[in-house]
This record gives C-alpha cells, sequence and structure tokens, in this order.
C-alpha cells in the first residue's frame, strides 16, 4: 500500500476496526502507527487491545516467509540511481509485503560511493553486507526505530572471503522482538576446526578451537550444537561443533558422493546445494540446471532431490526428487529458470523457492514437502516487479512479530 493510501486510509475512518487492520501488512501497519491513533493505541495495548497483537503475531509466527531484494544491476548504476532498492516478501499462501530501502539504508549507515546487498533473514531481522567496506549489518526494517547494530567486521584479520558466504544469523527463540542474534560461522583447517560466534549483546566475536574430531558413535547430538557446511579441495562436508566451546567436533561423509548418485546424464548440469536443520535432523537439497549459453544465469531444471543426513550420521539418504511433471511445470514453454535458490525446513514442512522468468516478467515458483506425508504440495507462484532491477539477495524467513 502506498504512502498516499495509507494516509487516505487514516483520515476517511480513523476509527477503523480489527477488519480492516487484519487486511493490511506488518509494513502498512508501523507506517500507520504514526498517523493514527486507534492503530497506535492496539499496537502499543494503551487501552488493553494486545488481543490484537496476540491474534496478529500468531498469524505471522505461522507464515514462511520468502524476502528479495530488486535494486539497479550494477554499482555505479545503484550509485548513480541514489536508491538501494526494495524489498520484496511473499508467503505461499499468497500474503505480501513490499517495502523501500530509502529509508533505511542511508547515511550514516551506508554513506555515498557504498552499497548493501541483502544477505539473509531471521525473524525480523535482515542481515546486509556493506560495500566496500566489506563489512556486516544488521537491521531490523518493522521497528518505529530501525534497530542498528555496530558495523560487524570479520571475524578475524586476515580471515578467508568464504565467511561471507558461511556466516549464518541465527535468532534465539527467547530474543525474538528483542533485537539480540548471534552471528555464526566455522572453518576448517586441516583436523582443526575454528568457530567464530558474534553475540549482539557484546558487539565482539568469540573464537574456539576444536582439535579433536570423533566418530558417529560418539557424537551426541542436541540443541546446543551447530552445523556448518564447509566445501574445501578434498569434497563438502557437514561440520558438526558446539559454539563457544572446545568440545570436539565431527565431519560428516563427503557429500560430493551424494552429488554424483544423483547427477543427470549428460548434457552437463550446473548444480547447487542448500541445507537446513529441523529438530535433530539435517537435510540437504539438490538442485540441477541445465544454463543456458544464451540468456545466463537462467536455464532448465533437470532435476530436484530432497535428502537427509541419517541418524546415525554415517551417510545420506535420498527422500525424494521432484516428480517429472512439476519439473515440467516449471520448465513450461518459454520459462526459463534462475540460479538462486532457498531452502527452509520449518513445523515439518520443507519450502524450496525457485525464480523463473517469462519475457520480462519474473516468477517465484514455491515448492512444498510435507515431512509427515512423504509428498511434493501443489506448487504456487508468485509475480515478482523487478521495474528494471536485478534481484540482489533472498532468503525464507519465519517468527515474524509486530512488537507491542
Amino acid at each position: 500500500m502506498s504512502e498516499s493510501e495509507l494516509k487516505l486510509l487514516s483520515f476517511a475512518n480513523p476509527f477503523f476496526g480489527d477488519e480492516i487492520m487484519n487486511k493490511l501488512d506488518l509494513v502498512d501497519i508501523v507506517r500507520l502507527k504514526s498517523a493514527n491513533s486507534r492503530v497506535r493505541d492496539k499496537v502499543e495495548d494503551v487501552k488493553g487491545e494486545v488481543g490484537f497483537v496476540k491474534g496478529f503475531n500468531a498469524r505471522l509466527k505461522a507464515s514462511t516467509w520468502m524476502f528479495i531484494h530488486t535494486k539497479p544491476d550494477d554499482f555505479f548504476d545503484e550509485i548513480a540511481d541514489g536508491s538501494p532498492g526494495l524489498i520484496q516478501g511473499f508467503t505461499r499462501s499468497g500474503n505480501n509485503m513490499k517495502f523501500s530501502l530509502d529509508d533505511i539504508l542511508k547515511p550514516p549507515l551506508v554513506n555515498v560511493g557504498e552499497s548493501a546487498s541483502f544477505m539473509m533473514s531471521c525473524g525480523n531481522l535482515f542481515l546486509f553486507l556493506k560495500v566496500p567496506n566489506d563489512c556486516f549489518f544488521v537491521v531490523n526494517p518493522f521497528g518505529n526505530v530501525q534497530n542498528v547494530v555496530n558495523f560487524i567486521d570479520p571475524p578475524t584479520v586476515g580471515s578467508s572471503g568464504e565467511w561471507r558466504k558461511r556466516v549464518k544469523l541465527v535468532v534465539d527463540p527467547q530474543d525474538l522482538g528483542l533485537g539480540h542474534f548471534r552471528l555464526l560461522y566455522a572453518e576448517r583447517i586441516k583436523e582443526t576446526v575454528k568457530h567464530f560466534v558474534y553475540e549482539s549483546r557484546a558487539n565482539l566475536w568469540n573464537v574456539s578451537v576444536s582439535h579433536n574430531s570423533i566418530s558417529a558413535n560418539n557424537l551426541n547430538i542436541n540443541d546446543n550444537r551447530r552445523y556448518q557446511l564447509h566445501a574445501g579441495l578434498f569434497g563438502a562436508h557437514l561440520i558438526s561443533f558446539a559454539p563457544g566451546s572446545n568440545d570436539s567436533f565431527y565431519v560428516s561423509p563427503d557429500i560430493l558422493k551424494t552429488f554424483e548418485d544423483l547427477q543427470p546424464p549428460r548434457p552437463d548440469t550446473d548444480w547447487k546445494l542448500d541445507w537446513g536443520r529441523h529438530h535433530d535432523d539435517v537435510w540437504l537439497l539438490f538442485l540441477f540446471i541445465h544454463d543456458s549459453c544464451l540468456n545466463p544465469p537462467f536455464g532448465v531444471v533437470k532435476k530436484i532431490a530432497l535428502c537427509k543426513l541419517m541418524d546415525d550420521w554415517t551417510n545420506y539418504v535420498v527422500v525424494s526428487t521432484v516428480s517429472d511433471d512439476k519439473i515440467n511445470e516449471i520448465n513450461k514453454p518459454g520459462q526459463s529458470v534462475h540460479g538462486v535458490i532457498n531452502f527452509m525446513v520449518m513445523e515439518g514442512t520443507v519450502n524450496v523457492g525457485l525464480v523463473t522468468i517469462i519475457g520480462d516478467v519474473h516468477y517465484i515458483y514455491w515448492l512444498s514437502y510435507d515431512i509427515k506425508d512423504q509428498s511434493w504440495n501443489d506448487t504456487t507462484t508468485h509475480p515478482i516487479h523487478l521495474d528494471g532491477r536485478v534481484i540482489s539477495g533472498t532468503s525464507f524467513s519465519s517468527r515474524l512479530t509486530m512488537d507491542a
């Protein structure tokens, strides 16, 4: 909803009730708070109206959102355009939101001659990478006052550039809505694992080193352990470690062996791997794409396979592959698939997001796999309005909240 539409709604009916409020998205309600006392009373519980907030948050928390950052396709074009772009959000059921980053990514956070790219989100917090400073920062775009933490430099001087790709943003359940978070990153060097944990409360990195690699028989899987995908000359492995502890670490079997078993026949395909954790299970998603020579980075999907690390952590098992009918639906005539993939396991559902293009129109293809029923649900699509921009970053997120 545009700024003018919000003002018109606010002035035309200053006493509108829950029926209209429930049709607004989180961004609209936050913006309306400053213009309408009725909305402000509801959100801030001035008159004991916390029931609306609880109901609204229940719906937010029950939904998984896919966020997409679009901006000019070149660093210099972005500087000339003067806009850091838009964030568009979608749910599988069809809810959506859109907001500009102009009022968020501005000086002194992002100065003239600098750029910021969306990396990932968790709850209400969004992680950005600042260029050319090469540092992270986190904002809450849904707050009255944008919550911005200090700039987060690399964990160590001279650290590998891989940390930018592998760092994970984590918001613990007890910290939802409070602005506290952690960044996790692990680096394997021969038989040693360094794990870095950034704590927003202290605004510093803590570094721990694990020297002892253990077997799967001695691995104690619990919620205190974290996982890191590490790819190198000797294959791709998941590392299990305890942040902030010198406890032993465990390295999973080589994922590339599973890739070789799943790889479609020629022509050669590009492939992408993403992973996620749900309770004590670790899930992997393989996407195989035959790239288009005429329209990179778009191509044709050859196979989508869902795998899981076995309970004893000794190997991987293929849980399901997307049917040929669904693959053909994605590859319908005139449509190409972008190499963008999003993957998230939440509340018993595996969510997969792909970006496609037909002509000049882009779409999100949303696939979901029901773990209990062991089946893929119907595919949903959502149009994306790029308006001459390109996709800079994408992320699934869940557990959004409206702060009372």
